[in-house]
């Protein structure tokens, strides 16, 4: 019979498996690679869980979070655009494969050296890693979740491949007590009440103690395809993180800066009503309309509204702004004055179209920063005001900003890749980098330089 044997780094059999029999051997002694007792992980809070069906927990109060939040988010160019450009940040220019061999002293920064490994090129070959790594970092960017599928060969001996599926359709099952685990994940496109027939269901991995993972799923018969659920860090939810940018959900600057667009149209299209003092003389209207007083009421009525509305359509709308109003007078043959005529006096604008360009600009800058992005990128200044002049530098130095702070979430997104090399037995030092590709200034001769992290 074959068997399937781990060992340790001093070479002693860790853990053994005789194919076909019912029985797992691990080691014990005096070399202790692995913690005395298996961590545990503590039951999440039922704030979470309790108002979901026994199937899986609720993401957000009516299970329908990732479609509700989408809807107004995409309603804002700029924020939309923003959420764009932080994962264009996260993607770079390229991932590679690198070992870390030293510490450069005088440069302050590691010694990576590019890799070239058959099998883990096969594998990044296989899942399509560009495709799969932008949509996992999309995901990632707009919900604080990735939900990665591992799908392993015939034999169950490697992980042939990582797929990616949308995070919003996938839900927890709820955390088992007495394994101390998220048994299972769900996916569906029909949330958030999905038939049975519309969900499909994967065994769950603890993302968090991988390590201790690796041996259950190597063990594990007739399961051939698994969820690796990643999440940004929530400092309270336990099931789904909370983006930092769903702040501007909740305290309303981002539907402020989506209703302006609204608010400005009307303006526009009715800004007549609040500009113009017209007066017609009243013997316009006989000489207009010979007879006009012997006319029944309803009639008179009529011409009346009929010009209003003439006047109205000349006047108003964004089709006529700064268009000239030509009118005539008559002069009194007696005494040479000119005789009352039509007059158009322009009323003060208490309302100024110009108000609101503030408002959305500070509106804009609370939904930048909310995501992560300085405000400089897209030249704009701080929500309180102030200078708002971006030069070539501010620019440079915003995105130089935003690639310095990625290092946590790109470890977080690259989380599977531990699993997948230490299941597969790749070399353990072998890592996933992303180059990033960095403007420079011209005085060093080029335009951009690229850095590994």
């Amino acid at each position: 019979m074959s068997s399937k044997i781990q060992y340790n780094a001093q070479g002693l059999p860790l853990s053994a498996h005789l194919v076909g029999s019912n029985f797992v051997v691990s080691g014990s002694g005096d070399f202790n690679d692995g913690p005395k007792s298996k961590p545990t992980s503590v039951t999440p809070s039922t704030l979470e869980a309790t108002a979901g069906s026994y199937k899986w927990v609720p993401w957000g109060p009516g299970n329908n979070y990732p479609v509700e939040a989408a809807r107004e988010f995409r309603m804002n160019g700029v924020a939309t655009r923003a959420l764009k450009l932080k994962t264009e940040m996260l993607y770079g220019k390229q991932i590679v494969t690198c070992k870390v061999t030293g510490f450069d002293q005088d440069a302050k920064k590691e010694v990576v050296e590019i890799v070239s490994d058959k099998r883990v090129n096969e594998f990044l070959r296989r899942s399509n890693i560009d495709v799969f790594r932008n949509r996992c970092i999309a995901d990632f960017v707009w919900w604080g979740m990735v939900f990665p599928l591992f799908h392993l060969n015939d034999s169950r001996s490697e992980i042939s491949m990582v797929t990616h599926d949308k995070a919003a359709k996938f839900r927890f099952e709820p955390f088992n007590e007495s394994l101390g685990r998220i048994d299972n994940v769900h996916r569906s496109a029909n949330w958030p009440n999905p038939s049975d027939t519309q969900i499909d269901s994967f065994p769950c991995i603890d993302s968090y103690l991988y390590y201790l993972e690796v041996d259950r799923v190597r063990y594990e018969k007739n399961k051939w395809k698994y969820c690796f659920p990643i999440q940004s860090y929530d400092i309270l939810n336990d099931y789904y993180a909370e983006t930092i940018q769903n702040a501007i959900l909740k305290n309303g600057w981002l539907g402020n800066s989506n209703s302006i667009p609204a608010i400005v149209k009307s303006m526009i299209k009715n800004v007549m009503s609040i500009k113009y003092h017209i007066e017609i003389p009243m013997s316009y209207w006989e000489g207009a309309y010979p007879g006009f007083m012997k006319k029944s009421e309803e009639d008179r009525s009529a011409l009346v509204t009929t010009k209003l509305q003439e006047i109205n359509d000349f006047l108003s709308g964004k089709d006529n702004q700064m268009k000239a109003f030509i009118s005539h007078y008559m002069v009194d043959k007696q005494t040479g004055k000119e005789a009352a005529g039509w007059k158009i006096t322009a009323l003060e604008d208490k309302m100024k179209y110009d108000s609101w360009t503030g408002v959305d600009t500070t509106a804009l800058s609370h939904i930048l920063f909310s995501i992560g992005i300085n405000p400089a990128l897209f030249g704009l200044g701080d929500p309180a005001g102030g200078n708002h002049q971006n030069g070539g530098s501010n620019i440079r130095e915003g995105w130089l900003q935003l690639i310095a702070s990625a290092q946590g979430d790109r470890d977080t997104l690259y989380s599977w890749w531990p699993f997948v090399r230490e299941y597969n037995k790749y070399d353990p030092e072998i890592q996933l980098r992303t180059i990033d590709q960095v403007l420079t200034t011209l005085d060093q001769g080029k335009g951009t330089s690229k850095d590994l992290s």
